[in-house]
């Protein structure tokens, strides 16, 4: 399964939001709701109104469905816009990464969600049972990762001081879709990503200001304690 994730600032919002209602049939999402059973659903996303009204009582997220997407927005003001689509077929994700990178995203990509899970889920079993979270996602303090097709600003880039040359390089296409905004593919299809980790895990761990999840992996592993573990998890944010 392809998922795409992309990351804005809150005052994209409401272009994103005339983005989304811009998409063709086939992704375009046509009802929202607070709940991520589509059943649940509230209301017509193109009924801007009720969607309004519903934002003053959903102001930290909420989920949009398509006809077989789902988009899963979260918002954290005055910081962060963050849609997350699942379900989505490789080339409506490429699609859709292009057509949204209009708007000026800080950082987006899609991928395998195995590929999703190597690159920034840690597991382990533990004395006091499983314990699992997300690390090395915020885009503020390195560039979360690089993934079968990557988009990253040039502005992101600058701050964390990445060289462009380096993703050039290690890239089968690399161009700029939009005005500061990159897109980077890395090897040529979505299922392809293992036989390519190897070679993208050393892109992340030798490129300074790009997270790698084998540090806190080998920090998570040796804490023995939920308290020692969630430290190291709140250390990789």
């Amino acid at each position: 399964m392809i998922e795409a994730d992309f990351y804005f600032t809150c005052d994209k919002f409401d272009l994103v939001m005339a983005s989304l209602r811009s998409l063709p049939e086939s992704i375009v999402p046509l009802r929202f709701g607070s709940d991520e059973d589509a059943a649940k659903s509230s209301g017509v996303f193109f009924d801007k109104a009720g969607f309004d009204k519903f934002l003053r009582n959903s102001p930290s997220g909420f989920f949009l469905f398509g006809k077989e997407v789902v988009y899963n927005v979260r918002i954290s003001i005055p910081v962060e816009l963050v849609i997350e689509v699942t379900q989505i077929e490789s080339e409506q994700a490429v699609f859709l990464l292009q057509h949204l990178s209009a708007e000026g995203p800080i950082f987006a990509f899609a991928a395998d969600s195995a590929e999703r899970d190597h690159r920034n889920r840690l597991v382990k079993d533990a004395s006091y049972g499983v314990h699992e979270a997300w690390v090395g996602r915020d885009w503020r303090s390195y560039i979360p990762g690089f993934y079968w097709t990557t988009i990253v600003s040039q502005e992101l880039l600058e701050r964390h001081g990445v060289p462009m040359e380096a993703l050039i390089y290690q890239a089968v296409n690399a161009r700029e879709i939009s005005r500061g905004i990159w897109q980077f593919q890395f090897y040529g299809e979505p299922q392809d990503w293992e036989d390519n980790s190897v070679r993208i895990d050393l892109l992340c761990a030798n490129t300074a200001g790009v997270f790698s999840i084998e540090n806190a992996r080998r920090e998570f592993e040796n804490a023995k304690s939920f308290l020692d573990s969630s430290a190291v998890l709140d250390s990789w944010p």
